[in-house]
C-alpha cells in the first residue's frame, strides 16, 4: 500500500502539523506482472478524517513509470481537472 500524506507544517515547524490530507493506494490483486490494477481512497484531513472519494487506477504500467506517476493516475481519476482557470 501507498500512503501519501499532505500536511501543513506551521511556521515550517514539523512540531505545530495539521493534516491536509490522505491518499492510500493499494493493489487490488487483479494484474499482471507488469500492468497493475490499483484502488484509491482520499481522505479529508483535520481532527476527524473521513473518506472523500473513492476509485481504481487500472492497467497501470508498474515496470514502467514511478509511483508519482500512479499518484498522478489516481488524483485525475478521482477529482478530475477541477483547478482549471
Amino acid at each position: 500500500m501507498i500512503v501519501v500524506r499532505v500536511e501543513l507544517w506551521v511556521g515550517g515547524n514539523p512540531n505545530n502539523v495539521h493534516t491536509l490530507g490522505l491518499a492510500k493506494i493499494s493493489n487490488d490483486g487483479s494484474g499482471t506482472a507488469t500492468s497493475g490494477n490499483y484502488v484509491a481512497e482520499l481522505y479529508t484531513g483535520g481532527m476527524s478524517p473521513r473518506k472523500w472519494k473513492l476509485g481504481a487506477v487500472k492497467g497501470f504500467p508498474r515496470k514502467r513509470l514511478l509511483g508519482w506517476d500512479l499518484l498522478y493516475r489516481a488524483l485525475r481519476e478521482l477529482v478530475g481537472d477541477r483547478n482549471r482557470g
